[in-house]
């Protein structure tokens, strides 16, 4: 996909709900490095799909991973420990 296409689809990601996307374009919507988003799908800390070689991200499931974090970062300073969350599901 060359970046005139990335900058259109760009434009409106609440209409994206159901798409794969790339670890640049991933990057791109979190406002986030690519190396961090490798490292993250590398760890297991993001949910990804592996194919061949290649990082793939539903929207929906980093939308709602992102919602995750931010509802886990409210509870643990509520509680004052950590919590730990399975996002792979």
């Amino acid at each position: 996909m060359g970046w005139y296409l990335l900058g259109s689809i760009m434009k409106d990601w609440n209409n994206i709900t159901d798409t794969w996307l790339t670890v640049k374009e991933v990057a791109q919507y979190l406002k986030l490095s690519p190396d961090l988003i490798y490292k993250l799908a590398q760890r297991g800390m993001i949910p990804a799909s592996k194919v061949g070689t290649a990082w793939r991200f539903k929207k929906q499931k980093i939308d709602q991973w992102m919602e995750a974090n931010e509802n886990r970062r409210r509870n643990r300073k509520r509680i004052g420990k950590r919590i730990s969350y399975d996002f792979r599901k």
